[in-house]
């Protein structure tokens, strides 16, 4: 949080874990992870769901000028 809010940054895109996400954030920070085209994690699985299934995913992210259009995570299927 400090490290963000430290150098105003707006958007974070990881891929370490290879489990996709979007997130926003408190501090107007969007934390984006695309997951992997080729080798899926599948997200944690929660309590009263189905278990979670790893797909192969990449992310798209729109922006125009200084704004975030649209994000999305695209499923290319089972791996």
């Amino acid at each position: 949080e400090g490290f963000m809010k430290k150098y105003e940054l707006h958007i974070i895109i990881c891929g370490k874990t290879h489990i996709p996400i979007i997130k926003g954030t408190p501090f107007n920070t969007l934390l984006l992870n695309p997951g992997s085209p080729m080798k899926p994690k599948p997200p944690p699985p929660k309590p009263g769901f189905l278990k979670p299934v790893a797909r192969n995913t990449v992310l798209t992210l729109n922006i125009d000028k200084n704004d975030v259009m649209s994000t999305f995570i695209v499923s290319l299927g089972t791996s």
